[in-house]
C-alpha cells in the first residue's frame, strides 16, 4: 500500500519494506527454531531444517542484487503497475 499510494520515492519504499520483512523473518525464524518439537531429521533446529535455510539464504543473495539492479533501471511507474497487477492476480487466486 505504501508503494502504491504514497508520494515517497521507490527506493525509500523498497528499503522500508526490506527492513520490515527482515525483522519479521528473523523473529519468525527465532520462534520456529525455539519451538519444542520432536526431532525427525538430522540438522533440524525446532521446525527449521538447517541445510534448507542455508541454501535459501545463499540463493537469495543473487536475487537481491538483481532486484536492486532492476529497481534503478526500470521506471517507477512501470514498477507500480506491475505490482498492482501482481496484487490483482494474487487476489483472484485467493478467491478462486
Amino acid at each position: 500500500l505504501l508503494f502504491t499510494f504514497s508520494e515517497r520515492s521507490t527506493e525509500r519504499v523498497v528499503a522500508l519494506a526490506s527492513a520490515v520483512s527482515f525483522f519479521n523473518a528473523f523473529l519468525g525464524s527465532c520462534f520456529y527454531g525455539l519451538a519444542p518439537v520432536q526431532k525427525v531429521l538430522e540438522w533440524q533446529f525446532g521446525y527449521i531444517y538447517l541445510p534448507a535455510l542455508f541454501l535459501t539464504t545463499f540463493g537469495a543473495i543473487p536475487a537481491i542484487k538483481l532486484g536492486v539492479h532492476l529497481l534503478y533501471r526500470v521506471n517507477s511507474l512501470l514498477l507500480k503497475k506491475a505490482f498492482a497487477l501482481l496484487l490483482f492476480l494474487v487476489s483472484i487466486k485467493l478467491f478462486l
